[in-house]
This record gives structure tokens, C-alpha cells and sequence, in this order.
């Protein structure tokens, strides 16, 4: 086992040297024994701590509550009936520890020995000074240190829903980066030990309990051990792990500055009380560094069905990978051939909703202003690109239409895969009044997002985005823009990623930008971006009138007026779509995402929206 930097100082070792001392007997099998107590001071009040001994292995009878024995390291305790001769294994146990491991763990070896000259009294080992009958003087090293910190979790819930689930595990993420470390859990009926082991994982220490902390309106408590006290004033996000019936709910609190009562031999204690999933408490299924699966039918959904999805993909779509993720575990995964989940693919279009979500931080924070026109950012195009430099009108349009698909500039783009040869004639349309999707539009705000930031695109993807939410498989090496420089300056900044990272950023959306307990897009915008622009009443060109999508901010909107609308699919839903089947898909009402790809480039937005359908069918 694995020992807590923070109860080290409670397991030692000591070679003990003792003068003669006085004797005392009794019988013990038939020959004649010494039974003396033995004292060890120098100890530290540990709240519900105990000192412990073992004899070859075995518990012995001995053990000494020391809440109540000592103090400030000017504590004593005692053991009685110690047989003199024999060897005893002596080692501070906190009961907030996993267990004890007397063959791995330190400890001190007490042989106890007998009495002489008449002395009276317990034998005294510890950090104190003694001096025995023969004025031998001998200083016995016995150093402890507190305990950095406990944590205290007091538990309840008003909310029938939760009554009677139990707790399966407890953890504490700091979200400043910052290593936790802890050692275990009380059982939460009697106080002993439960058989928990804790497991660090990077900012995160997680406890798993005997089962036993079931919710109800009186309340339980639970505590943690060992908290460091640096962590006093950071932000901190606890997550509590539900379970009831076969059915797991992970619920989890933030705590934007942690306590600041926090520190060295201290309790803090969260009164946390589970009433609704709004406000503070939300969901978190978030995967670690791989995608947790789970059986479909423990999320509603048939193992049987989707095997019959399977075979009807094989049979008849090009798809090449997918995912399905409901309750942020993974219910579906589907590759073809020799492909892998992990493989990374040009995404096409779906680039620009990346580039939605990474404008969110630098709008709000004043960098990048929406309502700034291309004449004051000083945008312009390359006077020997095919259609020249900017008209005056076209200099008129705002950031925000060219990330709404409605600026007025129909320059020839660098790059195709747009409605670019349905644009009306240059300088014809005011901007902000007419939709076309329009390359143009997207590679200008890429590189006007650059600009202002000061930083490569892929880079402010990779720090902003990647990182936090753990993508698995995104390199700057991988990335690279493409673009016919003769059409125009601004090339297309095309993203190269992986099935399970499309999975990710999806599912970073479908939690409102948060991503374990860290805000990575705020809320606000997550929503305005997903929020219906033009809906498809107003697109041009014409073609566009009848199919399934609406248009925020570079994201594709379930259209409520499409024939094949199911609000218990689609409601709320969006996607990013790039060009011949790739996808990554919210759908709230469902609580899943879907991450696809068609590596071949046949797969078109109506084949997509069906095979979403096919999906929900797979319901039980």
C-alpha cells in the first residue's frame, strides 16, 4: 500500500535502549512472566486516531484511543500487561487510513523488558529524557507531526429522488492543477475502517466506500484525511458517485476558494446537502484519460438493437467511425475495417464551430470585439488575388457577420466547399442582411481571432480547449491550414482530430462549456452560439429552404419546421458538420452525444440526420 506523505511521521521505527529496571510477575503457561505497562509519550492528538500494537503479525488487545490521551505533542499513552521479554509492534494508526500493512509499513519494535532495583511505575519510551536506576542517560527519538489538514463531509438530501442511494465514492479535484493526497475513509456506521483504497489520479484524490452511506434527510458524515493546507483559498470540486438500483448518478459541487479555516490539524467541514441538479450541483460522467463504457441497456438503451444498427451501417451507409456517449459513458462504438477511434482525420467545416467555441473567451473578455467592422480591424485583401481588395460596403461588415455567415463579402475564398457559386454579384448586399456560407466569411475570422490573440489558432485550440478537457489525440504536428493564396490571402485553418476527441468537445458543449468543474466556455456563450441566427426560412440559396438545419454561430440547429423532427430526438440538439460525413453532435433531450466520421466523403447532412434517428430507435 501506497503510505500518505502526510501519516509517515505516525509509522516509525525505533531501536529502544533501556538500563535495568525492576521487576514484576505473574504465571503465563506454566513459568513464571513479568507484566509491566508501557508508556510512549510525545504524541499528538489525531481526532479518532488510535496507537496500535501487534505481536508477530497479530493484533494484541492493547489499543489506546488517542483523542482523548494526548495533546499537542505533550501527550502520553499507556499499555498495560505487556509481557516482559516479548517484542511488540507499536505504530500510530489514523482510522482515516485504507489499512495497515505491518510487513511494509515502518513501526517501532518495543521489547519490553524487566523490571529491577524496585522500581515502580510504566516503562517510559518517546522523544523525553529519562534516566533509568544505574544514571545511564538516553534519549529516545519519537517524532511525530500532524496531520495537514481533515475534511469533513457532512452529507444530506431533501430531495425524494436521492432518498436511499447510496454513496459508492467521494473525490476532490483541485482545479488549479494542484496534486491532492489523502488516506481513506471512515465507515460510515461505526467509525472503523472501511475497506476503501484511495487512488490518486493527477489533481485528484478519489475514495470508494464499503457502501454502506446511504442518503436520507438525517444526513451522514463522511471524512477525509490529509488534505494538504495549500490548498486553503483554491478552487476545489468535489464529486459524490450515487448508485441505487443498478442506476448511477454522479453529482458534484464547486467550491470557487476552498475554505479558508483549512489548515494543519483542522477540520473543515462542507455541509453539503444534494437537493436538485441546478445551480452548483450538476451532472459529471466526464471521461478520465480514456472514455469510460457502460452496458446500453444500464443507460436505456438495447445491446440487441444496436447490433442491428451495426449491420445496417455495414450494409448500407460509408460510415467509417462513430461514438455514441450518453451520461458521458460510451454505449456504441463502431469502426470499419482496421480503422480505430483513435485515428485523426481532416474534419472539414466542422473547424468552424471549433472556432465558434474558441471566439467565446476573447469576445467576453474584451479582446475581440464583435460589433468592430473589417475597416477598423483593418482587413483587407491582397490586390493580386483573383477578385482584387475589399469593396468599401464590404469593409462595413462586423465580426459578428462574418461568424453568422451573413457579412455581404462574396470575394472568392481560398479554399471550397461553400455555397460561394450561389453568391449574388459583390457590393449588391448590406451586411448582416442576407445568409450565404461563404469560406470567406469563416478563414477572415480565423485569421482576425489570430490577430488579436496573438497566437497561432492551433495553439489557442490546444490551450484553451485540448488540454482542459484531455483530448487524446490532438498535435500541432498534425495540424496544418490549406488554401489557394491566388483566390485569397486568408487560408482555410483545417483540424485534423480523432473520433474519441470529437466525442470530447461534443460533450463539453452538451455540459454548457464546463468540463469537471472548470468553466472552459462560459456558459453564456455556449448558449448564444447555439441559439438560432437564421433559420432556414432565410438562407439562400434556395436549396437550403427545406433541409433539416437553422445556423447560429457556426453551428448547424435542429430545424423545428424539418418533416422529420422528433422533439424527443432533436429538441434543443445542434451539430458541426464538415463536408462528406463528419460530425459531432448535442443532443440535450437525450443526453448524448455522437461523434462521426466518413473517411470516403458520401455521407450528406439528410443520410446523417436519419442515422441520428436510427440511434434514438435503439431505446429500450
Amino acid at each position: 500500500m501506497k503510505r500518505s506523505v502526510y501519516m509517515n511521521a505516525f509509522l516509525f521505527t525505533l531501536t529502544l535502549l533501556l538500563g535495568p529496571l525492576s521487576l514484576s510477575s505473574c504465571g503465563e503457561e506454566g513459568r513464571q512472566v513479568q507484566r509491566v505497562p508501557v508508556t510512549v509519550t510525545g504524541m499528538y492528538s489525531i481526532t479518532e486516531a488510535g496507537a496500535f500494537l501487534f505481536e508477530n503479525g497479530t493484533a494484541v488487545p492493547s489499543n489506546i484511543n488517542l483523542k482523548t490521551t494526548c495533546s499537542n505533542g505533550n501527550g502520553a499513552v499507556t499499555f498495560y500487561n505487556l509481557v516482559s521479554g516479548h517484542t511488540y509492534d507499536l505504530a500510530v494508526y489514523s482510522p482515516y487510513r485504507s489499512g495497515y500493512d505491518l510487513q511494509k509499513d515502518a513501526k517501532i519494535s518495543i521489547t519490553v523488558p524487566s523490571r529491577q532495583n524496585g522500581s515502580t511505575g510504566p516503562i517510559l519510551f518517546g522523544k523525553t529524557v529519562f534516566t533509568p536506576k544505574n544514571d545511564k542517560e538516553q534519549t529516545v527519538g519519537c517524532p511525530m507531526e500532524r496531520i495537514s489538514a481533515e475534511l469533513v463531509v457532512e452529507l444530506s438530501t431533501s430531495n425524494p429522488a436521492y432518498e436511499g442511494y447510496s454513496v459508492k465514492s467521494i473525490t476532490a479535484y483541485a482545479n488549479d492543477g494542484a496534486v491532492l493526497s489523502g488516506d481513506g475513509l471512515l465507515d460510515l456506521k461505526d467509525g472503523s475502517l472501511a475497506a476503501a483504497v484511495p487512488g490518486v489520479v493527477s489533481n485528484s484524490v478519489s475514495y470508494s466506500t464499503d457502501g454502506s452511506f446511504i442518503l436520507s434527510s438525517a444526513g451522514q458524515t463522511v471524512r477525509i484525511a490529509t488534505l494538504p493546507a495549500a490548498i486553503k483559498g483554491k478552487p476545489v470540486r468535489m464529486e459524490y458517485v450515487l448508485e441505487k438500483d443498478g442506476k448511477t448518478v454522479t453529482l458534484c459541487h464547486n467550491y470557487p476558494s476552498f475554505p479558508n479555516s483549512l489548515s494543519g490539524g483542522h477540520s473543515v467541514i462542507l455541509n453539503e446537502r444534494i437537493l436538485e441538479i441546478t445551480g452548483n450541483w450538476y451532472y459529471s460522467n466526464y471521461p478520465g484519460l480514456e472514455w469510460e463504457k457502460a452496458t446500453p441497456e444500464s443507460k436505456g438503451y438495447s445491446s440487441a438493437k444496436l447490433a442491428d444498427l451495426t449491420a445496417y451501417i455495414e450494409k448500407n451507409l460509408s460510415t467509417t467511425s462513430m461514438m455514441v456517449v450518453v451520461d458521458g459513458k460510451v454505449i456504441y462504438e463502431y469502426v470499419r475495417g482496421n480503422r480505430t477511434l483513435a485515428d485523426t482525420v481532416k474534419i472539414a467545416s466542422c473547424r468552424k464551430s471549433l472556432l465558434s467555441m474558441m471566439y467565446g473567451k476573447y469576445v467576453e473578455n474584451g479582446t475581440i470585439d464583435l460589433e468592430a467592422t473589417l475597416e477598423d480591424l483593418g482587413i483587407d485583401e491582397d490586390p493580386a488575388t483573383t477578385d482584387g481588395v475589399l469593396l468599401p460596403i464590404e469593409k462595413k461588415a462586423k465580426v459578428r457577420h462574418l461568424i453568422t455567415a451573413r457579412s455581404g463579402v462574396y470575394h472568392m475564398p481560398s479554399n471550397d466547399g461553400d455555397d460561394h457559386a450561389y453568391a449574388p454579384p459583390r457590393g449588391s448586399q448590406e451586411p448582416g442582411t442576407y445568409y450565404l456560407y461563404n469560406n470567406w466569411d469563416f478563414n477572415a475570422a480565423g485569421a482576425i481571432l489570430e490577430m488579436k490573440v496573438g497566437k497561432n489558432i492551433y495553439e489557442i485550440f490546444r490551450d484553451d480547449i485540448a488540454i482542459p478537457i484531455g483530448l487524446q489525440d490532438y498535435y500541432l504536428s498534425g495540424q496544418r491550414k490549406s488554401g489557394n493564396a491566388s483566390y485569397s490571402k486568408f487560408p482555410a485553418y483545417h483540424f485534423w482530430l480523432s473520433t474519441r476527441d470529437m466525442a470530447r468537445i461534443a460533450y463539453l458543449m452538451l455540459n454548457k462549456g464546463v468540463w469537471n468543474g472548470r468553466q472552459v466556455v462560459s456558459e453564456d456563450w455556449v448558449a448564444r452560439t447555439t441559439s438560432v441566427v437564421t433559420p432556414r426560412a432565410e438562407m439562400h440559396p434556395a436549396s437550403r429552404l427545406t433541409k433539416e438545419f437553422d445556423y447560429g454561430y457556426l453551428w448547424w440547429i435542429f430545424c423545428k419546421e424539418f418533416t422529420g423532427y422528433d422533439p424527443d430526438v432533436y429538441e434543443g440538439g445542434y451539430t458541426a458538420t464538415g463536408l462528406g460525413g463528419q460530425y459531432f453532435t448535442v443532443l440535450p433531450r437525450l443526453n448524448m452525444v455522437i461523434a462521426h466520421k466518413d473517411e470516403t466523403g458520401q455521407m450528406g447532412k439528410s443520410t446523417y440526420y436519419k442515422l441520428i434517428g436510427r440511434v434514438a430507435a435503439c431505446r429500450e
